[in-house]
């Protein structure tokens, strides 16, 4: 009986367990560089350079605008994930700007910047 008794308990247990652990995902979708265009900004269609990493959990990044002179890096305050979505929240130009951006395929996102202007994205491959 106290065979049977250990071997439930045993059981149980690595179910418990099991059911905790979290594995790491096998791709991070949105880790890496990415072509964004802004359409229809004050200043025409805006290109930039999205570079996202995951620090301690969490994406984190910069945006480069493509242009001449190179304003240089902006960087990204913080983004929030929501499945196939991210949010990407940045300060440019005295503003608070929200970039929504939602998985269209494997590389290419598409979205809106402050619910107003649409934008796109492409995986940029190594």
């Amino acid at each position: 009986m106290k065979k049977v008794l250990f071997l439930m308990l045993l059981v149980s247990t690595m179910l418990v367990s099991n059911g905790f652990a979290q594995s790491e995902p096998s791709e991070d979708f949105f880790v890496g560089s990415w072509e964004v265009v802004i359409l229809g900004t004050p200043y025409g269609d805006v290109k930039m350079i999205a570079q996202l990493s995951r620090v301690d959990g969490k994406l984190s990044g910069d945006l480069e605008p493509v242009m001449e002179p190179s304003p240089g890096k902006v960087p990204i305050d913080r983004v929030e994930e929501n499945g196939d979505s991210i949010t990407i929240y940045f300060y440019a130009e005295g503003t608070d700007i929200d970039l929504k951006l939602t998985k269209v395929d494997n590389d290419n996102l598409q979205g809106m910047v402050m619910g107003q202007m649409s934008s796109t994205a492409k995986r940029i491959s190594k």
